[in-house]
Parts: C-alpha cells; structure tokens; sequence
C-alpha cells in the first residue's frame, strides 16, 4: 500500500491544500467531511515527525494505525469512482492497485482487536513556566514544582542533577508529612519516593560530568524547597493540591529517569574511581588519593539501571481511548461499503 501511495502521489498533479483549506470549515457537506480526513491525515504526519514512530507501538497500535489508513485509502479510491463522470475531476492513476493494496491491509489489520489508545499518543503542545510571584501555601510548592518540570528537559550536568535529586527527596517527606492525617497512601507513596531519592542521592556522590545544563532547573528546585520550608504549621492542606503533586512527581521521575540513562549511554555522566596512588605536590597536608572518571562498570550500571528503571521509573499505564474512537471509525466503514441507490431504482423504473 505504501508503494501504491507512493506511485499515487508522485503522478498527481493536484497541489498540496494550505493551512487555511485545512482549518477552514466548508458550508458544503461532502467537503466538510473530506477537509475533516484531509485535517486528520495532516495531524498524523505531524504526530510522527514529533516523535511518535514505530518503535513506541505495540502489535495491536500498530494495526489500528494501518487498518485507519487503509479505510481512509479505500474511501478515497471510492470518491475517485463515484465522481469521475464531474468535468474536470482528475481520476487517480492505476486506483485499482490501490483500493486492492488498501482492503488487502484492512483485512489483514481487522484480525486482531484494535486498540484504540493510539488516538492519545502523538504531539502535545509544550508547557510553559508559570511567571509570576508564588502563589499563597500550597500552591506556590505546587507552581515551583510544575516550573521545574518545564525547565527539565534538557540533559543536567552531574551536580546540577544532585541538587535536584535532593529536593525531590526533601519535597517527597515534606507532601508525606502533610497528608499524614488525610490520606495516609499519598503518605506512603511519597515516602516510598523519598526512599528512592534518598538512594538515588547515594549512587549519584560519586558520578560526574563536563556536559550538561540544568541551571534553570536548580533555581526551581530551590524555589520547591524554599516555599516548603515557609509553609507556616496551620496551612491549608487541600487533598486535591497534595493529589496533584502526584502528577508532576510522576513527570519529573520520568524525566530523570531518561536523563539517567541518556547519560550513562552516551558516557556524558561519567563515575568516579580512586586509583592506587597519591596525588603529589597537592599542596595539602595530607595527600589525597588520585582520582579518575571513567563509563560505568558493568555491576556499577546494573545497580543504578534496577534503581532507574526498576524503581524509580513510574509504571507506565495504556492510554484509556477517547469515547468516540470506536464510533467514528464505525462511520467511517458504513460510509465506504454504503451504496448509493440509483435513480432509476428509487423512482421505481
């Protein structure tokens, strides 16, 4: 199918629609409907050339993915039939190779159970730091905490990492101590995370690094700990504030998660060894014992890799599908397979 969309693309003579034919809805029906699969064909490319693409979908995402491109294939291959009597219209070349590749992969993805939770994946639009001064209690923690989640993405050098490690482990104890008499598992969640950071503040004494950022990010996490440690004793402990800080601690485990292991296999985080011998003419007193940074070693990085991955990664959970994702692709197939009664036929010639 993908050579005989190939081949179909290349001999078209059709220009490519722009924006303002995409977005702009159309008083006709049938042209209301095309411009929508129009539309959605447009988000898709844009979906994988943000990041999604192959190697992040399972089997049944996959053929969910091939059985929608295949029926939106065959109803285009079914408007080329019905109106290739219009004046002008402009018939697609060798249509037939193409409906046939299409139904062939319609059948072929039908076999298995769909899974609709592909409609989540795909680009988001990026979020942005909330400016500002901090908000009262709570929610001035909660708005350091989601500005440094914004401000994480890039790759942290070693030490700037250490810092923000160590505010989550103090962030984590400080939201267990305040829910400690509302809900006691948030308490055991987030101590369970301090745990982890506490551990993960151990393994990262003696990793290093010449690359990386993070300034940004260090500033925020200071800012966390700086507004937890104001919170005066009679504060405002509202459940849904403490419940959403769940939220970022999940995003923020996940990103130094990835950033933990893009170090470690691109070798910008490096770990410390001592070597047998003393540095000389150190100028000190007592000489210290000569170091040197090298990858990790093949025990060291499957003790930090069961922590990461095994730990401190959250478990991640299949996107629920959208209320309409079985619904529209419903629509869609009885529109292809519906056959149009002829005049003759309903004048009862």
């Amino acid at each position: 199918m993908r050579l005989a969309l190939d081949h179909t693309v290349d001999t078209s003579s059709a220009r490519l629609p722009e924006l303002h034919e995409l977005v702009a809805p159309r008083e006709l029906p049938l042209v209301e409907h095309w411009r929508q699969a129009a539309r959605g064909a447009a988000l898709g490319e844009h979906d994988f050339a943000a990041g999604l693409h192959h190697e992040s979908l399972d089997v049944p995402q996959v053929h969910t993915l091939v059985g929608d491109i295949a029926a939106v294939v065959r109803a285009l291959v079914i408007l080329d039939q019905r109106y290739r009597s219009i004046p002008g219209w402009e018939r697609l070349h060798r249509a037939e190779r193409l409906g046939w590749s299409a139904l062939a992969c319609a059948l072929d993805s039908s076999l298995e159970p769909p899974s609709y939770a592909i409609d989540a994946l795909g680009w988001r639009a990026p979020a942005n730091v909330m400016p500002g001064p901090a908000r009262p209690g709570l929610l001035g923690v909660l708005q350091a905490e989601r500005n440094l989640a914004v401000r994480l993405r890039p790759l942290p050098s070693a030490i700037n990492l250490r810092r923000i490690v160590h505010s989550q482990q103090v962030l984590s104890g400080g939201i267990a101590e305040l829910a400690t008499n509302i809900d006691t598992g948030l308490r055991d969640q987030c101590l369970g995370r301090q745990q982890i950071y506490a551990d993960l503040q151990r393994e990262l004494r003696d990793v290093g690094s010449l690359i990386g950022t993070g300034e940004l990010a260090v500033a925020d996490s200071a800012d966390v700990i700086g507004r937890l440690r104001a919170l005066r004793p009679d504060v405002d402990r509202d459940l849904r504030v403490l419940r959403a800080f769940t939220i970022l601690f999940d995003k923020i485990d996940t990103q130094i998660a990835g950033h933990i292991e893009t170090g470690i296999e691109r070798h910008a985080y490096l770990r410390r060894v001592t070597l047998p011998r003393l540095v000389e003419d150190s100028g000190q007193l007592v000489a210290p014992v000569r170091e040197r940074f090298t990858p990790f070693s093949a025990e060291a990085l499957s003790t930090m890799t069961n922590l990461v991955h095994n730990r401190l990664r959250p478990s991640s959970e299949p996107s629920a599908p959208t209320q309409d994702a079985a619904r529209s692709r419903a629509e869609l197939h009885s529109a292809i397979v519906h056959r149009p009664q002829r005049r003759n036929d309903a004048l009862g010639i």
